[in-house]
């Protein structure tokens, strides 16, 4: 089951930098629409910059 968290204090920002990959997913709120999901990684390429704030590389992939 997952968790809710208020923000993301020290120790957790220091295993979610330790990832090597990470997903992206977004959904549209039409019934229509399509899922897209993307795998991401790379050493610094994901960085939390508050404790509700992260930011990403947003490198283009395959074109698939």
């Amino acid at each position: 089951m997952g968790r809710v968290y208020e923000g993301i204090d020290e120790k957790l920002t220091t295993w979610l930098q330790a990832q090597p990959l990470f997903v992206v997913a977004t959904a549209p709120l039409s019934p229509d629409g399509l899922i897209n999901c993307s795998p991401k990684g790379g050493v610094g390429s994901f960085v939390v910059l508050t404790s509700t704030q992260v930011a990403y590389l947003d490198l283009t992939g395959s074109g698939v």
